[in-house]
């Protein structure tokens, strides 16, 4: 799913799409063994290259379901790179949520959710951290990311 925003006081918009990608155990990746995040990661490059403006603010965030490729090649192949990494701070483990179903809390801690930007001169990350739940029950067996920006106004031609 994408966006675009418009903030009409300033002349800003921006660009926001959410992903989510195939999990490591879905049926095609169990039959095949191939990495089903990698050609994901491909269609999403290049429909992004079709529907977002270089210089436009752009952001790409959601469940990855991977700690690796996604990320590097978004930030390969098109300049986005994590904020957490533009805030010069460690990415959050994102799952699993504890507590979770017991096949899921045998699962290693790691960092399946991102939140990546490309953002233009001017225009910056504020602040990103992973939303925990204390003392409830989590609807996710991941924590949700969340993340502020600040971007800088296009200039009047």
């Amino acid at each position: 799913f994408w966006a675009r925003f418009e903030i009409l006081e300033k002349p800003i918009t921006f660009f926001v799409s959410t992903v989510h990608m195939p999990w490591a155990g879905c049926a095609t990746e169990i039959e095949t063994g191939m990495n089903q995040r990698i050609p994901c990661t491909i269609k999403v490059i290049e429909q992004l290259r079709r529907v977002c403006p270089l210089g436009e603010p752009s952001i790409v965030a959601g469940d990855f379901n991977d700690d690796f490729h996604p990320v590097r090649i978004l930030q390969e192949e098109l300049g986005f790179t994590d904020v957490f990494e533009l805030l010069d701070m460690v990415p959050p483990i994102t799952h699993p949520v504890r507590s979770s179903s017991l096949r899921e809390v045998l699962r290693p801690d790691r960092t399946l959710d991102w939140i990546t930007c490309a953002l233009p001169a001017g225009s910056s990350v504020v602040g990103a951290y992973a939303k925990t739940m204390r003392g409830i029950e989590c609807a996710s067996d991941h924590l949700p990311l969340i993340a502020f920006f600040e971007f800088k106004e296009k200039s009047k031609s």
